[in-house]
């Protein structure tokens, strides 16, 4: 999984690598499977929890994950979404982490998603003390 480690090599270089950099991150904290919609908001969210700028949007989402599919980092499978506003489903894409476990053994190590997993722990801790 060195491409892994090249996505996060250069993700200070161009905001397409901060963005791929910032998805295997949200789907190493989410068990490796998320809908592309879903992942914007993660990514957005986590940002803000670890004090970073930049708001990611749908369309520069939809980029990264093809590029991080042509890496062969992730599968990608164009699929409809339940929903229950639209009774007919919603269409999106459900972005699959290939090779879990080698993929997260890199991302373990990394400063900002431990920093995301330190600042949360401390959020969970703070509500069961109260």
């Amino acid at each position: 999984m060195s491409k892994v480690r090249e996505v996060f090599d250069r993700e200070d270089v161009s905001e397409i690598y901060k963005a791929m950099a910032d998805i295997i991150r949200i789907l190493c904290l989410t068990y490796g499977k998320l809908w592309l919609s879903e992942i914007v908001g993660e990514v957005n969210a986590f940002r803000r929890t670890i004090g970073e700028k930049g708001e990611l949007d749908f369309n520069k989402a939809l980029k990264a994950v093809e590029e991080l599919e042509k890496m062969g980092i992730i599968t990608l499978e164009r699929r409809v979404r339940s929903s229950l506003i639209h009774g007919a489903g919603v269409p999106d894409i459900l972005v699959d982490l290939s090779n879990r476990s080698e993929v997260f053994s890199i991302v373990v190590s990394d400063e900002k998603y431990m920093k995301y997993i330190k600042i949360r722990e401390e959020a969970f801790r703070e509500f069961r003390i109260t």
